[in-house]
């Protein structure tokens, strides 16, 4: 179970930058945070996880509000926006959906763009069938899945397993086996995301540069553990309400993907989407090919607005 928690783990950090304008918005149980970028035409950021803080989209963030006003969120339990507590009834998809309301709502914003990475892609399309009225549109960048279903979880670990060698698949098990007798160290940690991030990108010479990049964020396991909890408990699954989503819909993912297929299967389920492959490129298309990243945002965002 701990390597499956781990693949959602591998969304990434970025290059850490001054923020235009830092603020809060309360709720029952705490703070969400949000930092702003930029003046224009609003794009809401969500970044990866579950249980990842936004700092892994700030440079993204950043790029994007040269010409927009873009709002990253720390989502709840993420960064600095931990609620009193982390339980069932603090964390759970429900309370992650209504926590977009009350940004919104904070802004003064009816609706608004949203950009969302992987799990950041999956909290945004479920935010769109619950509330079309309040998205513009979407952007998504190698998004997550649209149901809670094993299967998924078993190709996605499949994909990533058969970009390891031998020795890495044995020093993985190892570390596994280990930190499920004796508890998970720092040093642990550090060498698991080292193996999960070869099993993810494309040019695995690249290892070391793209870690410094993904540990820029901080994780937290809990709020990973009770949001899949939660999708599994509920039956998380988008897949009837995408074919009667109204807005347009941009995917940017890497060809070289482990969970390419999911957005396949998204793009697939959308009357509206159009998808942007990017070559030599696994999960972090902001690392691995930030040219062509960059000019796919800035094409698909003009697009969509």
């Amino acid at each position: 179970m701990k390597h499956l928690l781990l693949l959602f783990l591998l969304l990434t950090a970025a290059r850490a930058g001054l923020a235009q304008k830092v603020d809060s918005v309360r709720y029952d149980h705490g703070y969400l945070y949000v930092k702003e970028f930029g003046q224009g035409e609003p794009i809401i950021m969500l970044s990866g996880g579950p249980g990842l803080s936004a700092a892994n989209q700030e440079a993204v963030a950043q790029a994007l509000g040269k010409q927009y006003r873009c709002i990253l969120l720390d989502q709840r339990g993420t960064g600095r926006s931990v609620p009193d507590s982390l339980t069932t009834a603090t964390i759970n998809l429900r309370e992650s959906l209504s926590d977009l309301n009350r940004l919104l709502d904070h802004l003064r914003l009816k609706s608004a763009l949203f950009y969302g990475y992987s799990w950041g892609g999956t909290l945004a399309l479920a935010y769109a069938t619950s509330y079309p009225d309040r998205v513009k549109a979407l952007l998504l960048v190698g998004p997550g899945i649209i149901c809670h279903d094993p299967r998924y979880f078993r190709i996605m670990e499949d994909n990533q397993t058969v970009r390891l060698g031998m020795s890495e698949r044995n020093q993985r098990d190892s570390l596994l086996t280990r930190a499920a007798q004796k508890g998970m160290t720092a040093g642990m940690e550090k060498e698991l995301l080292r193996l999960n991030i070869l099993s993810n990108i494309y040019d695995k010479n690249r290892v070391d540069e793209i870690a410094q990049e993904v540990t820029r964020s901080t994780f937290n396991a809990r709020v990973q553990e009770l949001m899949l909890f939660d999708l599994a408990r509920t039956g998380f699954d988008l897949t009837d309400k995408l074919p009667r989503l109204p807005p347009k819909v941009a995917i940017i993912t890497g060809r070289q993907d482990p969970l390419a297929f999911l957005s396949e299967n998204t793009q697939h389920l959308l009357p509206k989407s159009a998808i942007v492959w990017l070559d030599k490129c696994g999960h972090f298309p902001m690392f691995e090919q930030p040219r062509a990243f960059y000019l796919a945002l800035e094409s698909a965002v003009k697009e969509l607005l």
